[in-house]
């Protein structure tokens, strides 16, 4: 738990360390995001809304520990060594 811990927190460090964006677009993000989400709350209603996102959000958790036992298997390797779970999504082209 106390690891799992640990990766939340550098994850939400490496976040808010990003300068490739600046600090509206991030806000812009947010809005943007909180307005679908409230969008699909009011079409779909509020327990539909609530179990996309705990699944999206237990599916994308799944993925994460999938690629997070990837690296553990193969040492030296980073997550930029990482294969895309889509390769055509990445213009076609394979990353070794």
């Amino acid at each position: 738990m106390s690891d799992l811990l640990g990766e939340i927190k550098a994850d939400l460090a490496f976040v808010r360390s990003r300068t490739l964006q600046p600090r509206w677009y991030k806000a812009l993000t947010a809005v943007m995001l909180a307005g679908f989400l409230a969008g699909y709350g009011y079409v779909f209603g509020l327990a539909r809304t609530a179990a996309f996102l705990v699944s999206l959000l237990l599916l994308s958790f799944i993925v994460d520990l999938a690629q997070l036992n990837a690296l553990r298997d193969t040492p030296g390797r980073t997550e930029v060594d990482l294969d895309p779970v889509f390769p055509a999504m990445m213009g076609g082209r394979h990353v070794t």
